[in-house]
């Protein structure tokens, strides 16, 4: 398919994919980058409250969960590219204000900004290349940048436990911040909204180019969405993935192989790794099986039953502390499996109307954000009711029952997980709401030779 197009059109969508996926690759670094920061920010905050520090992780979380629905109704009225601009202009700023804070009040709002500023990235980045490429091309390439965005997550372990290692985390985090502006220099270079703005008239993609909206279309748009029954049940397992995940990647893993293997930071975070990589190659793995499928629904139940099965060797296995060189293997799977999530917008975009594709994305988007910021707080607070009153240099340190407890929790969610997604309705890889309509001679050819596949 790629060679029916011209090279100059191939090349200008390759560099707009580069572009967001580096903007993604700056989120994902965000997600995860307090982990490894717990112990200093704790020490300079007077933090000794482990619900205070999921607060902190959280504050991310529900910044970037509250900001979907209004990134949604942006998209489809302004048009992907002033949003996704505006977007990562605040993440810059929040960025630097947060290595620069000198109280929690401002740690705290930068945190938002942060939230507020990324969670503009993936659905907008979804909207461009639901304009850039074919209906049968979107899980791979959405694949591909969550592949990129994962390197972020990757960074933010042991390159990151360097970083604040040798120059301390103020510093680090405002060299971040310095990317970032260079990725929104780039950005606002190569953007365009859909071919069309970009000079180019043919139609050979099936792809859906970007109408502007008025409001109340958005807000009637909106209403359509979440009146839809079938858009709940991804979004809910949207949620209960990366709200585990998160509580293992985001906060207290390294914290837990520390306190309970005596790791050292930089061990601990390199051994975290392991889930980052995981995560990222099941990003482009899930996404082109589920393109090659002409499937959602199957795969997505798959991978999903075998995250819930690293949970539950994690949690059962017999003294509660499997052997660390184990850990290798637990890690890299719960990240590889946990790509099934990745599947949930694509479905709440294919079950809804097209002409919100901003709106149904932003909507899908919003679960892992609420699991996420729900799951950090529950575990944060069982491991305060679990904690024996150990401190050491500073730090609060947790027995192995209160860890194991926090982690018997996300077993038991990723459990209902499976039954969410159950409930999913397939799509075909397609927009059920509109059919075939729209779509290309070339699409209709690949989605027959799909569907005799499948």
């Amino acid at each position: 398919m790629e060679q029916e197009l011209p090279q100059k059109f191939r090349s200008q969508r390759w560099l707009i994919w580069l572009a967001l996926a580096l903007a993604y690759f700056m989120g994902q670094f965000h997600r995860v980058s307090l982990n490894v920061m717990v112990d200093p920010i704790v020490r300079d905050f007077n933090l000794w409250d482990a619900a205070a520090v999921g607060g902190l992780a959280a504050a991310y979380f529900y910044a970037y969960a509250a900001s979907q629905i209004p990134v949604g109704l942006m998209l489809d009225s302004w048009g992907a590219r002033k949003t996704l601009l505006l977007g990562i202009f605040i993440a810059c700023i929040g960025t630097i204000a947060f290595g620069l804070a000198q109280s929690l009040l401002v740690l705290q709002l930068s945190r938002v900004a942060i939230g507020v500023g990324v969670g503009v990235i993936f659905v907008g980045a979804a909207k461009t290349f639901n304009a850039w490429y074919r209906p049968l091309e979107f899980g791979t390439i959405i694949g591909l940048m969550l592949f990129v965005g994962n390197l972020g997550t990757l960074a933010a372990t042991a390159p990151l436990a360097l970083a604040v290692n040798l120059a301390g985390w103020r510093e680090a985090y405002v060299l971040v911040g310095l990317l970032t502006a260079c990725v929104l220099v780039f950005c606002w270079f190569k953007l365009r909204n859909d071919p069309q703005e970009a000079g180019w008239h043919f139609n050979s993609l099936g792809s859906q180019p970007q109408t502007a909206l008025n409001f109340s279309q958005t807000i009637d748009l909106l209403k359509k969405v979440l009146k839809n029954p079938a858009t709940w049940p991804p979004l809910i397992a949207n949620s209960g993935i990366y709200g585990t995940l998160m509580v293992i990647s985001g906060v207290w893993g390294v914290p837990f192989l520390m306190q309970v293997y005596d790791l050292s930071r930089p061990a601990a975070a390199g051994l975290m790794m392991m889930l980052s990589i995981g995560l990222m190659l099941g990003c482009p793995f899930t996404g082109y099986l589920s393109d090659w499928l002409c499937k959602r629904k199957l795969p997505y139940l798959i991978l999903a039953a075998f995250y819930a099965v690293c949970w539950g060797i994690l949690v059962l296995w017999p003294g509660g502390k499997p052997p660390l060189v184990s850990y290798y293997f637990i890690f890299f799977f719960l990240g590889f499996f946990s790509s099934a999530a990745m599947l949930s917008p694509m479905i709440a975009k294919e079950l809804n109307d097209p002409a919100g594709t901003g709106v149904a994305l932003s909507v899908g988007n919003i679960g892992p954000f609420v699991g996420v910021s729900v799951m950090q707080l529950l575990s944060g607070y069982i491991l305060d009711w679990g904690w024996q009153g150990q401190i050491i240099n500073g730090v609060k340190y947790y027995p192995l029952e209160a860890f194991h407890m926090a982690f018997a929790a996300c077993g038991v969610v990723t459990v209902l997980v499976l039954g969410a997604v159950l409930l999913i309705k397939e799509t075909g890889c397609q927009n059920v709401y509109s059919g075939d309509k729209g779509n290309s001679p070339q699409d209709s050819r690949l989605k027959r030779s799909c569907a005799q596949n499948c």
